[in-house]
């Protein structure tokens, strides 16, 4: 009997599965070279994965507070000066407040027959003279001659200047610069009696204060300054 020679191919399945067999055990022996590259290429432990913190988070440690500068020194406020002690205010003797020289030769002699008050009196000739330079408290109701009622302090200036000029030799003098008589066309003048001038007498006291002066649209005249200067120094009357 004759033998007969048979070819025995593998299966096409049985191949393939020899092929992924194969690619298999490569793979195997490939992983731990794989894993190794992945550690080294990323510079940390794979096998501790949870130990990487996320990139760009930082943690509470790495957080700096900002710089806080000081709040700036404000310049000490300057001092004041303190107010100056108030000065004290020394009564002036009127009496000490000499007044300027009175041109008593170019002056006109008279005679004083009464006085209506305490700045006007009525000469021997009749002419009534106004004093220059002050006023006093005047009559309010007259009857004829006699003040029925008066202001206060009339009767002390009018008494005052009585007892300086009534009945007596006087001296008359007028004022340059202002005019020669007033609107009642009485004589506007000074009465100086032996060198004593009458209107400082009054204003001195009290119960005559400065006026009709260019400090309210008069003339000035030689002894102006002089009486606000006694005025200032004399008792406070009514």
């Amino acid at each position: 009997m004759t033998e007969n020679s048979t070819n025995f191919s593998t299966p096409a399945g049985i191949e393939d599965s020899k092929s992924v067999s194969r690619l298999a055990v490569a793979g195997a022996a490939l992983l731990p070279l794989v894993v190794a590259g992945i550690v080294f290429a990323s510079g940390g432990n794979a096998a501790d994965s949870s130990s990487t913190e996320p990139v760009g988070v930082a943690t509470p440690s790495s957080v700096t507070s900002p710089a806080v500068s000081p709040a700036p020194t404000l310049p000490a406020s300057p001092s004041l000066p303190s107010a100056p002690p108030p000065a004290s205010v020394t009564a002036t003797d009127p009496g000490s407040l000499a007044g300027p020289p009175q041109d008593v030769a170019n002056g006109i002699s008279a005679t004083v027959q009464r006085v209506i008050d305490g700045d006007t009196v009525v000469l021997t000739n009749g002419e009534r003279v106004r004093l220059i330079g002050f006023d006093t408290p005047e009559c309010i109701d007259r009857d004829g001659i006699h003040c029925l009622s008066w202001q206060c302090g009339f009767q002390e200036a009018k008494e005052l200047v009585a007892s300086l000029v009534e009945g007596r030799e006087v001296v008359l003098i007028g004022n340059p610069l202002g005019d020669e008589f007033d609107r009642f066309d009485r004589r506007l003048a000074f009465i100086n009696v032996d060198g004593v001038d009458i209107g400082s007498e009054v204003v001195k006291s009290g119960w005559g204060q400065p006026r009709y002066n260019s400090t309210d649209g008069y003339a000035w005249h030689l002894n102006e300054d002089w009486y606000f200067d006694l005025a200032q120094a004399a008792p406070s009357r009514c």
